[in-house]
């Protein structure tokens, strides 16, 4: 119980140290909207099919910034171009290796990258591969603090220790911003 919690309490660390002023300016755009559209809804109230649709049609702008954020980060201002020469556990040695080129595709220089592997349950039955989805059995993640230009690449060979999960199934997922 107590290693859940320090896994939650790492990921809000981890996405409240990505906030920038970007982020942060988009949300206060698409609050704008959602207050705006909210508002339309609060003048018309006597016309109810337009209230209603006023109403459902806020709290979809509202809910669904967090992806229309994610996507314009990791798609239009920080986009990415990863080659993998290698991604394995080492044979030897307790250890993941990580070869691989990031090229910055986007609209802004890129300082930092998250390198994240995550180890995910052996077996294919619906609970396991739904367990997987949402919350793999262990996460290894690795900051690289350097900037990268736009359009330019980068090469990085990231080693990660104490990695004891040889034979297990794994993804290597990589974001910067």
């Amino acid at each position: 119980m107590i290693g859940i919690i320090q896994e939650i309490k790492a990921l809000f660390l981890t996405v409240f140290h990505r906030l920038g002023p970007i982020e942060i300016v988009l949300f206060l755009s698409i609050f704008v909207v959602f207050i705006f559209v909210f508002t339309l809804g609060l003048i018309w109230h006597s016309k109810r099919l337009f209230a209603q649709f006023c109403f459902l049609l806020s709290f979809v702008i509202l809910f669904s910034s967090p992806f229309l954020i994610k996507y314009l980060m990791q798609e239009k201002i920080y986009k990415i171009q990863i080659s993998y020469y290698r991604s394995s556990p080492l044979q030897y040695a307790d250890t993941f290796l990580v070869d691989m080129d990031i090229k910055n595709l986007g609209k802004k220089d890129i300082n930092k990258c998250i390198v994240k592997v995550d180890i995910f349950r052996k077996g294919t039955d619906f609970m396991n591969r739904l367990k997987n989805i949402f919350y793999p059995e262990k996460s290894f993640t690795h900051l690289i603090e350097e900037k990268i230009r736009i359009n330019q690449t980068h090469h990085f060979l990231i080693m990660i220790d104490d990695f004891y999960y040889k034979t297990a199934p794994y993804k290597v997922g990589t974001d910067c911003f």
